[in-house]
């Protein structure tokens, strides 16, 4: 959007393309408020929420002793499952294979994990508890420091359950109990308790104010698209946090407290992702006073208009108010689910996802590249001592010096294994890199469940929205087609190797259908047997 040299690309304002986005057409610019434009510091932030939530959970009858509980920054990791069977914290695939299973800090071993999960699977169930905004961070820490703590105990008393724990002599807690209780207390720090509150009244301290905010919004304002906020956070959250963000002047009427003056339609406590389906009651807000006055009743459920701050509605509404024609909007906001998932599936809408921790990826994938290579050529040699093996176990049963043979193909054997065992090693080493649960795109060399989300359904994502200021609005973001396992192996073939094509045209011509084989056929095809009577299969 602008050509000075502050704003030249650079790696990690780089944003990333799961399919084509063209910026010509987008008309309409949509935001979500918390982890987009309202960046919180980590992990204080996250400190802050898991402090709270402990203080509610002692608070509903649970042991005094858990407030001594300590935030582990080395631990957590969003997209990960919980199941409230088991209490087991499970890092998986697309497909629910588990590369990771934890009871509270404690990992599992293979042959644990297989006595809970049975070929190492699980399939998404209602018992099934996903982990995966960065509001879960903090969210995911209080659940897992709460289960350590009550297994530890029943450790050290001599008891132990695969279903849940012992709180005292006598009471029994199943897991899934043991959640319902834990979320609550989370509940009652976002809705009820005074945590908004303490953040606004100590907002310096875990708001980060990115002076590109504004000059984004403004940018896209000049040259002449439209911009709504839609956020979850309700009007005196939103109105507190946004002032503060645009305490600069950007215009002679646009300063802090008339901050939604630069969007042409604002809404608050939309409670996606039902927003973007049925929608809920829509109120219009005064922003002077914060009171609401209900847009509904018996003639329908309420109208949008532009210029306007609203409470709740529909994803309806809000295209009729601001008479959005196609596929013509870019929505960006960091939940998978509630943000990118529902607004593509319901809307078509174009997505732009939000993932914080790519600048940590990004740095942790670049320190890794040693390994990876190593990793590479460890896959290499597995590849072929395999098939080394295969090659002297079939001499083996031709030649008359069987013997030697296979003595050479048991030393292949005990090689495999130390190669194997090199490669545990330094899969283990690329995860502990990026923490103590591995990284949120990949567990070793495999994809995670939240990395087949983010490919499925945000068409691009980057570190901050405010990488857009880095590109023209006459942008077009391509991919690169993605090439299959098969063409990346060409890769280490020699060009001058001549490679066995049993579909050539050589071949092809040597296995077309006979004169002979036509005229049997055709003896069972009356319809065009006559058609067909001259037909010289040879020379075609």
């Amino acid at each position: 959007m602008n050509s000075d040299s502050r704003y030249l690309n650079t790696f990690q304002s780089k944003i990333f393309v799961n399919r084509p986005v063209n910026l010509r057409k987008i008309k309409y610019y949509g935001f979500d408020m918390d982890y987009t434009l309202a960046l919180y510091k980590w992990p204080v932030y996250h400190e802050a929420l898991f402090l709270h939530a402990l203080d509610s959970f002692v608070s509903m009858g649970y042991p005094k002793e858990l407030g001594a509980l300590t935030y582990d920054i080395d631990f957590p990791v969003r997209g990960l499952w919980f199941d409230t069977l088991y209490g087991c914290f499970l890092k998986v695939d697309s497909f629910g294979n588990i590369f990771m299973c934890a009871l509270g800090y404690q990992m599992k071993s293979k042959r644990e994990i297989e006595e809970l999960y049975p070929g190492r699977f699980v399939t998404f169930t209602d018992r099934m508890y996903i982990f995966n905004t960065p509001f879960h961070i903090p969210e995911l820490m209080f659940f897992a420091a709460v289960i350590n703590y009550f297994v530890e105990k029943d450790q050290l008393s001599g008891r132990s359950s695969k279903t849940g724990v012992f709180l005292a002599e006598g009471s029994f807690k199943q897991f899934s109990e043991l959640f319902a209780d834990m979320r609550e207390a989370i509940e009652i720090v976002h809705m009820k308790g005074r945590f908004k509150e303490y953040i606004l009244e100590h907002i310096s301290e875990y708001i980060e104010k990115d002076e590109k905010i504004p000059l984004l919004l403004q940018t896209l304002k000049t040259e002449g698209r439209k911009v709504f906020l839609v956020t979850n956070s309700d009007w005196e959250y939103t109105n507190g946090i946004m002032t503060y963000l645009f305490d600069q002047p950007i215009s002679e009427d646009i300063k802090g407290s008339n901050w939604f003056k630069l969007f042409d339609l604002v809404v608050t406590s939309s409670r996606k992702p039902k927003f973007f389906k049925e929608g809920t009651e829509l109120y219009r807000v005064d922003p002077a006073t914060g009171e609401h006055v209900a847009m509904f009743g018996e003639s329908g459920s309420g109208v949008m208009q532009p210029n306007c701050v609203y409470s709740g509605g529909s994803v309806d509404q809000l295209e009729d108010a601001l008479d959005v024609q196609g596929r013509s909007v870019l929505y960006i906001g960091d939940h998978i689910f509630g943000d990118i998932l529902k607004c593509k599936k319901h809307k078509g809408w174009k997505t732009f996802l939000v993932v914080e921790e790519l600048d940590h990826q990004l740095a942790c994938w670049v320190k890794c590249k040693p390994l990876i290579r190593e990793l590479e050529r460890v896959d290499f040699i597995k590849v072929n001592n395999h098939r080394g093996h295969y090659s002297l176990a079939c001499q083996a049963s031709e030649a008359e010096d069987g013997e030697k043979t296979m003595n050479g193909g048991e030393a292949m054997t005990n090689g495999l294994s130390e190669v194997k065992m090199g490669l545990k090693e330094k899969l283990r080493a690329v995860d502990l890199t990026y923490g103590k649960l591995g990284g949120l795109f990949q567990s070793g060399s495999r994809e995670t469940f939240f990395a087949s989300q983010v490919k499925g359904y945000a068409d691009i994502y980057a570190t901050r929205c405010t990488d857009l200021l880095h590109y023209p609005l006459d942008f077009h973001f391509h991919t690169p087609r993605q090439r299959l396992p098969h063409e990346m192996a060409c890769e280490d073939i020699p060009e001058w190797t001549s490679v066995s094509d049993s579909f050539d045209r050589e071949h092809r011509q040597l296995n077309k259908m006979t004169s002979a084989q036509a005229s049997v056929m055709m003896n069972h095809l009356p319809n065009i047997a006559a058609v067909n009577s001259d037909t010289d299969y040879q020379k075609l």
